[in-house]
């Protein structure tokens, strides 16, 4: 049986209100999407802290990319099993959005 998350511990924001708080350090939103990447190096090292990033998909047509570093990045990385596409959804809980000019 699957965990139940309990919706009212968490402050799931859709793209447009991760837009409106990007780069202002006001709030810290939580995000589900589906995981459609990820890129980086030493992903089958479980210890290793090094940044990496993430596409994940929010919405319909709509990609972010989020990079992980430090013990986020080592506790991601022990999750990641070579050719498992099991744990494609996740929640991602205090995200600081940032907007990049490009």
């Amino acid at each position: 049986m699957a965990p139940v998350i309990k919706s009212d511990r968490f402050m799931v924001r859709r793209y447009d209100h991760l837009q409106v708080l990007a780069n202002t350090n006001l709030e810290l939103p939580d995000v589900v999407g589906e995981i459609r990447s990820v890129q980086g190096s030493d992903l089958s090292n479980e210890s290793a802290t090094t940044r990496f990033v993430v596409r994940f998909l929010i919405e319909p047509n709509v990609t972010v990319y989020l990079t992980l570093w430090d013990e986020a990045a080592s506790t991601f990385r022990g999750l990641l099993k070579p050719g498992d596409k099991s744990k494609a959804v996740m929640l991602v809980t205090t995200v600081n959005p940032k907007l990049f000019g490009g």
